[in-house]
């Protein structure tokens, strides 16, 4: 593989015109010239030379012919998948997972490990600093522009730095500096975001949602966040993302969001249920031990159609209908997206929630907003870190 060539700082042409290009045609995943000119209102001289010079830079592939609407086909453009290699990293409450992604969004190597409770974050940045130097063994001439990493918030995004975070399990993660940490560990430049803003701006750049105007993403887990982009940025800010799973719930008093929208509070009010006497099919399997059931156990009984299970999950949709009504009418975003492991596991949940929001919102939202279940699954989040070195690395370049 070849990577960008020597000659990248020496050439010159406008910062913006070359981040503009490349994100056009990153966000696209391939276009034409034609499709490039309608987009830019470029001339066909201007335009021929920029891109030329970005193909001879290895930023750009024209290898690949499209479709004749004529005549001879078109070279379709893409993003060089070797002009740069960059490092996602998803800390979640429970684990850390490592990918490696070439230029074009492709995960050419993921790996995942526990934290543990003596897991510090001197520990877990060294094991992270170790992927990474495989990784970049197996870049070979390709760069390792640097590592993005998403995390449980809330954060400080200006020092990199993760604070507070409820229900983090593992002791000393506390303002923990570890944009700085994964930096001296592995010697990348390293950028740090908020897990829902990052798994949205993944989504974004590629999952489809290029384009769409203004996003929320809300992430359904252990906890429940929001992501927002506005316009294909990240909304800066740390109160937002936590804060949605803090809104009160209609008629009943004192609750949160998250008591009711999450894995912890499935599981906890399936557990009540059942202690109050409650039948449930899993009883069987159960032999009178509620300490064995998981999440795991109230999905596999909403799947089998458990009516306590699908009790349980039906409340809990009327209350995320209420909360995703408000955060819409509050920001009035173009498209929602849910994501994360509740709605992976549960892609049910998803769809009730979906069909009760719209005609709710109908009657105060003039525009039709899209709704939809993420495309990128547990990468979301990787790519979205990925992405956020990408976006540094094209927005210096100058061709």
């Amino acid at each position: 593989m070849q990577g960008v060539k020597s000659n990248l700082d020496k050439t010159i042409l406008d910062n913006t015109s070359a981040f503009s290009l490349l994100t056009l045609i990153r966000d696209a995943g391939s276009l034409t010239m034609a499709d490039l000119r309608k987009a830019t209102c470029t001339s066909h001289a201007t335009l021929s030379r920029r891109l030329t010079r970005l193909i001879e830079a290895g930023l750009v592939d024209a290898s690949i012919p499209g479709a004749s609407r004529g005549g001879r086909k078109p070279a379709l453009l893409r993003i060089h998948p070797s002009c740069g290699y960059t490092v996602g990293v998803e800390i979640t409450r429970t684990s850390i997972r490592t990918g490696l992604m070439d230029a074009a969004g492709k995960i050419i190597q993921v790996e995942s490990f526990g934290l543990f409770l003596n897991s510090t974050p001197e520990k877990a940045c060294r094991r992270i600093a170790e992927k990474v130097a495989e990784y970049r063994t197996m870049a070979g001439s390709v760069p390792l522009l640097g590592i993005g990493v998403c995390v449980v918030g809330p954060l400080d995004p200006q020092t990199g730095r993760m604070l507070q975070s409820e229900g983090f399990p593992v002791q000393g993660w506390e303002k923990i500096p570890i944009r700085d940490f994964l930096a001296d560990a592995a010697g990348l430049p390293v950028r740090v975001g908020n897990g829902a803003d990052l798994a949205a701006l993944g989504e974004y750049r590629y999952g489809g949602e290029a384009g769409c105007g203004n996003l929320a993403y809300v992430m359904a887990g252990v906890g429940l966040r929001l992501g927002i982009l506005v316009n294909g940025q990240i909304l800066p800010g740390h109160v937002h993302e936590e804060a949605f799973g803090y809104l009160c719930v209609n008629g009943k008093p004192g609750a949160k969001l998250k008591d009711f929208v999450s894995l912890r509070a499935l599981r906890s009010r399936y557990m009540e249920r059942i202690q109050e006497g409650s039948y449930t099919s899993a009883a069987e399997t159960l032999d009178f031990d509620m300490a064995s059931i998981s999440a795991d156990t109230f999905f596999k009984a909403v799947e089998t159609g458990d009516a306590l299970a699908l009790e349980i999950l039906q409340e809990a949709a009327d209350v995320f209908t209420d909360g995703l009504s408000s955060m819409i009418r509050i920001l009035n975003p173009d498209r929602v997206i849910l994501g994360g492991v509740l709605i992976r596991r549960c892609p049910v949940f998803a769809k009730i929630t979906i069909q009760r929001v719209k005609p709710k919102i109908a009657e105060f939202i003039g525009k039709e907003i899209k709704f939809s279940i993420g495309q990128l699954g547990g990468d979301a989040g990787i790519k979205g870190a990925g992405s956020l070195i990408l976006d540094e690395f094209f927005s210096r370049l100058t061709l």
